[in-house]
This record gives C-alpha cells, structure tokens and sequence, in this order.
C-alpha cells in the first residue's frame, strides 16, 4: 500500500535529510520579491542560508519571469511607503505634543520627544533613498542574478502553457492543488499549476526530490487542521512521487531559516521579521485589499486602531511597542518607539498602549496622575476618543 501512496505517509528524518543533501532546492517568486521588504540585516541572513546550497539551485522560468515583472512594482511600493509615512511625521509631532499638552508634560519630555521624532524623520528619508537608488542600481537584484546564474529553467512551449491551462480548468473545479485558490483571478491564475508542473518536469528528467520554498500559506499549497500548517498537501507530494518518481517537500521561509540553521545560532529576529512579512501579506490579501504597507503610518488615530494593532510588534528588550516594519526595517532601540506597553518602561516616550476585546485603551505620558482614555474602533473603521472622564466611566462599567 505505501509504495502506491507515498505521498500520504509522512517523510522520515533521514528521508528528509536526504532530500536536503541530494535534491534540488527551488524558490518561489514570492520569496525573493520579499527580498525588498525586508530589513538589511534579514535579508543578508537569508542570502547567507541560500548561498550554502548553491549547488542545489533552481528556480522555474515562471517563477523567475514573476520576480522579474513584479520587482519594479515591490520597489516602488517601498518608496511610497517611506514617502507616505514622512507625511503622517509631519503631522504626528503636532498632534502627539497638542493631545498629550498638560502641565504634567515636562519640556524636558516634550523635547526627548521631537529629538526621536527627528531622528525616525531622517532615517525614513535614508530608506526612501536607498530605496529610490535601486530602481537604477538594484543591488538585490545583482545579488539574485549572481546567485542563480545558469540555474533556472527553460520556458515551457506554447502548447505546454495551452495544455497546462486546459488541465488547470478541470483541475481548479475539483480543487486539485496547487494553485485553485487564484482561481478568481483576472490574470495569471495558472501561475501556481505552470510552477508545479515545471517541478514536476525537473524531477522527472534529472531523477532528484525536490524542496519548494514557497511565502504561500494558502489551503492549496498546504495540508492544514484545526488552524495548524502540517505539511505540503498529500496530492502534491504524490503527483510528484507518481510523475516523477522522486520525493517532495516544502518549507516557508522563516522554517527555511530554521532548518539552514541547524549546528549554528539562528537571529531570531530574522526569523520572527519572515513571519511578520508574510503574515501582513496574507493578512491584507484575505481581506480584499492591495498589498499596500502604508497602512503601517503612524498617524496617531491610526496607530490606536486594531488592525494597525496587528502590524505591531513589542521590543525585546523594554517590552515598547515598534511599528513593524517600518521602524523594525530601521533598526531603532526600543527606547526609540513611540509608544510603550508597560508604565515602567516610559521612558521618554509620550504614551501607553493596551488593548482588552473589542477596545484598546491608551494612557498619557504621567500616568500616576491621568486617567486612561477608552478608545473605540466603530465598525465603518471611524475612531472615537472621548473625554477621559467619559472614558473612565465607561471603562468602570465594563469592569
């Protein structure tokens, strides 16, 4: 029975160290279009880990054409992103110093304040502009070129597209993986079913197993249960098994970075900054919008608001509160956030953040002597911001 259906039984270690030793190794457009959204530091990280299997690299001709035709596009995302949030830090000084105004506002604080507002001012212009440089001189993508040279694959013919096509109609209907949930699609919604079989053909010629880094969590590339990612999707590893004759497994990026890391310290940060990236980008993807980071802005009624919230992520070291990834990508000491989590750790910073279901509340800069405001997100996104003692009371009722 496992020799029909070895797609169904789970891989052993020593199996999947084999695969690691003997396979080849292929990178979903995905992936390296992420390159750009990461922070220096995250993105070097996982060049290094890549670079260790050199030998072992491939990439598809779709896979690579998408990095190709999306790269200008992730580029110039980047730049609207920096040049959008400088905007909203024109406006956020004003607006912290005239909300937060009260004798309990020390000018020494007041001052702390606007010297970290100055220093995130230049720092977003440092990224804008390297940013702006790369649509002339793209660093990343020499570093991609170098890396992959004479490694990528031959264009499938027009009658292999017209036929995978054709398969992917009847196959989408059914919900064979991959690639169903694109669907919907207005174009390239074979790109997934185009890869695989370019995999597919790979192993089969070469007789090598293949692992897949894919930044794709959807249900058609991976077997899930009870909220829990388990492993690539059975008919995946057996379609491939049956063509092909040849094992297959898949890893994101951030297990990508775990795994390559065996034997020596892995930077967590770069790890947790992977999942960040691609969990924003599922996020936005699920509710309908453009993949767009600006909505990382710190303006401050957006900040308080509970999908911002999501895009937040606590400093190790005081437990402040970094926007991610714009003030994650820039390295900043969490002494240097905007806001922080717990009284204790204030200093210098103008306010406080926590949030219980449904409401999330904020606490000005003294909090030994001022209230905390209830902060309400109404269903059409709109921000309410009572009176503290409105807040107060309302706050009691609910406790």
């Amino acid at each position: 029975m496992k020799d029909k259906f070895k797609g169904y039984y789970k891989l052993t270690e020593a199996k999947i160290k084999t695969i690691w030793e003997k396979g080849f190794i292929s990178i979903d457009a995905n992936v390296l279009l992420n390159l750009y959204r990461y922070s220096d530091d995250t993105r070097n990280e996982l060049f290094l880990k890549v670079e260790k299997y050199a030998d072992q690299l491939w990439l598809t001709y779709h896979a690579t054409y998408e990095f190709h035709k999306n790269r200008v596009g992730v580029i110039s995302e980047q730049v609207k992103i920096y040049e959008d949030t400088i905007k909203e830090f024109d406006k956020l000084e004003d607006n912290i110093i005239k909300n937060l105004k009260s004798p309990h506002l020390s000018r020494a604080v007041e001052k702390t304040f606007k010297k970290s507002i100055t220093t995130i001012r230049k720092d977003l212009e440092k990224r804008k502009t390297f940013y702006l440089k790369l649509l002339n001189n793209d660093t990343i993508l020499n570093k991609v070129t170098r890396l992959f040279s004479n490694k990528i694959g031959d264009q499938l013919s027009k009658d292999e597209i017209s036929k995978i096509e054709k398969e992917g109609e009847d196959r989408y209907k059914k919900n064979i993986p991959p690639g169903y949930k694109d669907k919907d699609k207005p174009d390239n919604k074979f790109g997934d079913l185009i890869i695989w079989k370019e995999l597919i053909k790979k192993a089969n010629s070469d007789k090598r197993p293949f692992i897949f880094i894919v930044d794709d969590t959807k249900e058609d590339w991976w077997l899930k249960a009870k909220g829990f990612t388990l492993s690539p999707r059975n008919e995946l590893s057996q379609e491939l098994y049956f063509e092909a004759g040849q094992s297959f497994y898949m890893y994101t990026p951030d297990r990508f970075l775990e795994f390559a890391s065996k034997g020596k310290a892995a930077t967590k940060e770069a790890i947790k900054e992977v999942k960040n990236v691609q969990k924003n980008l599922y996020s936005q993807n699920i509710a309908g919008q453009p993949i767009n980071e600006s909505s990382f802005i710190l303006d401050p009624l957006n900040l308080y608001s509970q999908s911002t919230q999501d895009f937040l992520q606590p400093g190790t070291i005081y437990g402040h509160i970094n926007p991610n990834p714009i003030l994650h990508n820039m390295g900043l000491a969490p002494t240097q956030s905007i806001f922080a989590t717990q009284p204790g750790t204030l200093y210098g910073t103008p306010g406080t953040i926590f949030s219980t279901p449904g409401n999330i509340y904020s606490k000005p800069m003294d909090f030994f002597t001022q209230p905390a405001q209830l902060i309400t997100q109404l269903p059409n996104g709109d921000i309410v911001i009572p009176p503290n003692d409105e807040g107060i009371k309302k706050d009691k009722k609910e406790k």
